[in-house]
């Protein structure tokens, strides 16, 4: 698997969470520039890639909930774990923030 769903190669396919099915879930952390524009994608056990997540600021690093109903991703530019819900069909929806690091370590340096 070299290529998006878009027919281009991945920009820095980092870190992978298997799901119960006998897919997995991985990152594409981005391009560098002002900002890091990543992926998350989907690669099922039949083979098929879809991408489920768009607009993520260098994504690096993710891990599924034990009940494969959250996946929780690290957006290191922002500093920032988001998590989404995880549907049957392998899509991930209601983004939203779990953690923020800077509010527990405070004027110290980012991740």
């Amino acid at each position: 698997y070299d290529k998006d769903t878009d027919g281009k190669p991945f920009s820095g396919p980092n870190d992978f969470a298997p799901d119960k099915d006998g897919g997995v879930y991985f990152t594409g952390s981005g391009k560098g520039g002002p900002l890091i524009d990543a992926s998350a994608y989907y690669i099922g056990k039949d083979g098929s890639v879809k991408k489920v997540a768009g607009d993520l600021h260098n994504a690096n690093g993710l891990v599924m909930s034990n009940d494969g109903k959250i996946l929780y991703l690290v957006e290191t530019e922002d500093n920032r774990i988001i998590e989404f819900d995880v549907s049957s069909d392998h899509s991930l929806s209601n983004r939203r923030v779990f953690l923020r690091l800077d509010d527990l370590f405070p004027n110290q340096p980012h991740i």
